[in-house]
Parts: C-alpha cells; sequence; structure tokens
C-alpha cells in the first residue's frame, strides 16, 4: 500500500483528490465536486425441487428459488467538476484527459489516501463551457467524467 505522505501534489503540497494515470484531480486543477460509484453484482436464480409435497421433508426444506452469486458485474464511477478558470485550473486537463481516453488503455486509479483501486477506462467526458469573457473565452468549465472498471486476467499480482 502506498503511504499518503509519498503522493504530496506540486500544488500547495496537498495530496490530490484522487489520480488516474497521469490525469491529477486536485483542487486547484480540475476538482470534482460528485463522486459516484456504481458497482453491480451477477446473482443466477435457480428453481428447487418441489419436495412440498412429501410431508417429512415439509420443514427441512427451503422455499421460494435458490440465488447463486456468479461474479462482480460492472464497477462504474461517475465524476461531476467545474473549473473556474479565472481561480484555477485551465482548459487543458480538459483537453488532456481527452487526450488520454483517445489512447484506449486501461489506466491505474489512485485515492487521495494512496489507495490502489485498479485499473479504469475514461468512458465518456462531457463538458460545458459557460460565462463566457472577450473573444470567447470561458470562464467556467463544467465536466463529467464517466470511469469503467477494467478486468484483466493478467492482472499485477492481483492488486489490478
Amino acid at each position: 500500500m502506498i503511504n499518503h505522505l509519498s503522493i504530496k501534489s506540486n500544488f500547495s503540497g496537498t495530496p490530490p483528490m484522487l489520480i488516474l494515470g497521469p490525469v491529477v484531480f486536485h483542487l486547484n486543477t480540475a476538482a470534482y465536486q460528485t463522486y459516484q460509484r456504481s458497482t453491480s453484482y451477477n446473482w443466477v436464480t435457480l428453481q428447487r425441487l418441489n419436495t412440498g409435497s412429501i410431508p417429512i421433508l415439509k420443514n427441512l426444506t427451503a422455499s421460494g428459488p435458490a440465488a447463486q452469486f456468479i461474479n462482480i458485474g460492472e464497477d462504474k464511477i461517475h465524476l461531476e467538476g467545474i473549473i473556474y478558470l479565472q481561480i484555477a485550473g485551465s482548459l487543458f486537463y480538459i483537453s488532456f484527459m481527452r487526450t488520454i481516453a483517445s489512447l484506449g488503455v486501461p489506466l491505474p486509479l489512485l485515492g487521495c489516501d494512496g489507495g490502489i483501486f485498479g485499473l479504469w477506462l475514461i468512458e465518456r467526458i462531457d463538458q460545458t463551457n459557460t460565462i463566457f469573457a472577450t473573444r470567447g473565452a470561458p470562464r467556467k468549465v463544467e465536466f463529467k467524467l464517466d470511469l469503467k472498471r477494467y478486468h484483466s486476467d493478467n492482472a499485477i499480482l492481483g492488486l489490478l
């Protein structure tokens, strides 16, 4: 496990909020205000043998279908953030995220405490520019980022 003290950023000495490969989410760059994680779990339902008509077995067996856990399904993270360009950050971060996403490779995701969340894919990036200055430069940039966990058969030491 990585010590959170070793993940210091160059931005006022505070650790980042989240690190996705080379993309660093920090209060002074591309800060997110909403972090939503959704994980599904796959189960299959099987009908049980009807033993209710056999008196001796009637009270010994469960009624209704049985559920069998198959595996963990999709794991997704949705981030929403705002960059106020006159305060901190730049449009570079959104462009940089798009460039990294276009490479089509899974990226390691690290938490603010140094926790390793495995490999993740960037599925979608939405950007909304508002409050424009002269020459059309936005002062406020809202972004939404959808991530999906990448499950590999070749995960390094089972950590990813």
